[in-house]
């Protein structure tokens, strides 16, 4: 899961798993992206990513 870039959340021991390598692996891309929607630096390939890892951990929670 960590080398597709997954975030463990675990809320109930307040704790968050990044996954480094894939991190570091955003870092070492090129950009711009080759394709016109991709991401044109690493700071947009990070933020996209990171949003859509949260929101899909929010997405996974419910309150019933």
């Amino acid at each position: 899961m960590a080398a597709n870039g997954k975030i463990s959340f675990r809320t109930c021991f307040a704790a968050v798993r990044l996954p480094a390598a894939y991190i570091t692996q955003l870092a070492r891309d090129t950009y711009p992206s080759v394709q016109p929607s991709g991401p044109q630096s690493f700071k947009e390939a990070f933020d996209f990513w990171f949003l859509c890892e949260v929101l899909n951990a929010i997405g996974g929670h419910t309150m019933l």
